[in-house]
C-alpha cells in the first residue's frame, strides 16, 4: 500500500514561455504519436482493458535492471508506457528513463526530485511524470524538460490526461487542473483528511464524458467538471471508520463508474447522476479492469475477483502467490494480475483459470502494460522485463 507523510501545503509552478521568428506560413502540427497503453489505467477512464493479446505461451526476456538494489524492496508501482523502440519508466530510483524494450538500451534518463510511484503519462507528444516530492513535469520526447508544476505534498499516482489538459491527485487530498502544453494551473479541488485511521493515499482520478471522477479518504466519491472543477456530485462510499479511503478506482466505463473501499464496499454509480446501480460488500486494494461483462479487482488478501457488470454478482475468484494484487489489466480473454510479493498471473476472463506465471523473484506490484509485441512489466526489484511470443 502506499503511504505518505503529511507536509504543509504549498503551491509554487513555473510557467514556461517562449519565442521564436515568425515562418512565412502556418507549420503543421507535429502529429501526435499514440501508444497502445498511454498512462494510467490503459486510457483515461482508467478501464485498464486492451483489445490486444497477451501472448500465449509467453517467453520472458530480462530488457534491464533499471536499479541496483540489493535484497527485495516492494516499491515499484509505475507501469513502464511503450512508444516505438522505447519504454517510458518511471521508477523509485528518482528518474524517468527511455528504455529500448528490445536490448536494454539507454536512450536518455530524465532526474526527479523524488521516487516516481505513479505511472507516467503520454499525450500530445510530452509525457507527464510525477514524484513522492511533490513535483509534476512535463518532458519532451527527447528527455528535456518543458515546464515544472510544484506542490508540498507528495504525488504517489499517475498523472491522468484529457482534452489538453492534465489532473493529478497529490496527498494532502486536493486534485490539480493545468493546461498540458504550458502548465498553467486551471483549477483546484480537495476536501479534508478524515480525522479517523486513514492509508494517506491520494486520490485516485478517472476521466469520462467531461467529467474527473475523483476517489477520496475521507470515502467520497465526486464527480468533477472537467472544465471549471465545479463539483456535480458526490457520493459517501463509506462513513466514519477505520481505512474507509477509496483505494480501488474511480474507473469509468459506458456511463458507470467503479469504485471500491479497501474494507467494502465495490459499488457502481451512474456516472451522469452518481445514483448508486449496484453495491458488492467485498473488499478492494487495487483499481479495476472493466471487461465487457466483467469487472475484475484485487483485494487485499492476495486475491483477483470478477463481478457481473450489470448487478456485481460474484463469478469467480483466483487467488494469488503471497501479498496484495495489482490492479487487473484485461486484454483479450485473459486477465494479467501480480502479486507484491509473488508472480504475474496469466488468467482466464471467464473462468479465473490459470494459464501462466512469471516469478521475478522480488514480486510484481505495478500493473503490467499490454502493447502490440506482448507485455511490459517493472518488477519490485526494479528491472524491466519483456513477455513476447514464443518463438
Amino acid at each position: 500500500m502506499r503511504r505518505s507523510r503529511v507536509l504543509v501545503l504549498g503551491l509554487a509552478f513555473l510557467t514556461v514561455a517562449g519565442c521564436a521568428s515568425i515562418p512565412a506560413g502556418p507549420a503543421p502540427a507535429p502529429r501526435p504519436v499514440v501508444s497502445a497503453w498511454p498512462m494510467e489505467g490503459g486510457d483515461p477512464g482508467r478501464s485498464s482493458r486492451s483489445s490486444l493479446a497477451v501472448p500465449s505461451p509467453w517467453e520472458v526476456h530480462r530488457v534491464s535492471p533499471l536499479i541496483e538494489r540489493p535484497g527485495y524492496a516492494p516499491e515499484e508501482y509505475a507501469t513502464p508506457i511503450p512508444l516505438g523502440p522505447l519504454a517510458y519508466v518511471g521508477h523509485a530510483g528518482r528518474e524517468l528513463a527511455a528504455v529500448n524494450w528490445r536490448d536494454g538500451g539507454i536512450a536518455w534518463r530524465f532526474p526527479m526530485r523524488g521516487r516516481v510511484f505513479g505511472s507516467p503519462a503520454l499525450a500530445d507528444n510530452l509525457l507527464f511524470a510525477a514524484d513522492d516530492q511533490g513535483d509534476l513535469v512535463a518532458v519532451s520526447l527527447g528527455g528535456k524538460e518543458v515546464w515544472r508544476f510544484h506542490v508540498s505534498y507528495p504525488i504517489v499516482t499517475g498523472p491522468l490526461v484529457a482534452q489538453g489538459r492534465v489532473f493529478v491527485g497529490v496527498g494532502d487530498q486536493n486534485v490539480f487542473c493545468l493546461e498540458a502544453a504550458t502548465g498553467r494551473p486551471l483549477w483546484q479541488y480537495g476536501r479534508k483528511f478524515p480525522r479517523r485511521t486513514s492509508l494517506w493515499r491520494a486520490p485516485g482520478l478517472a476521466w469520462g464524458d467531461g467529467r474527473v471522477y475523483a476517489g477520496f479518504a475521507d470515502g467520497t466519491v465526486a464527480a468533477l467538471d472537467g472544465e471549471l472543477g465545479k463539483v456535480l456530485w458526490k457520493v459517501e462510499l463509506a462513513k466514519d471508520g477505520l481505512f474507509s479511503d477509496v483505494c480501488a478506482g474511480p474507473s469509468f466505463r459506458d456511463g458507470k463508474v467503479y469504485a471500491g473501499v479497501l474494507k467494502g464496499p465495490v459499488v457502481c454509480l451512474d456516472a451522469a447522476s452518481g445514483a448508486q446501480v449496484w453495491q458488492q460488500a467485498v473488499e478492494a486494494v487495487s483499481g479495476f479492469g472493466v471487461g465487457d461483462d466483467l469487472l475484475y479487482l484485487g483485494s487485499p488478501s492476495g486475491a483477483v475477483l470478477a463481478l457481473r457488470r450489470s448487478d456485481g454478482t460474484k463469478v469467480w475468484e483466483a487467488a494469488l502467490d503471497g501479498g496484495i494484487s495489482t490492479v487487473p489489466a484485461v486484454a483479450g480473454d485473459r486477465v494479467l494480475a501480480g502479486a507484491s510479493e509473488g508472480s504475474l498471473f496469466d488468467l482466464d476472463a471467464l473462468t479465473g483459470a490459470e494459464k501462466a506465471r512469471f516469478a521475478p523473484g522480488s514480486g510484481v506490484s505495478a500493473q503490467p502494460a499490454v502493447f502490440e509485441q506482448g507485455v511490459l512489466l517493472l518488477s519490485n526489484g526494479g528491472v524491466l522485463y519483456w513477455l513476447r511470443e514464443t518463438h
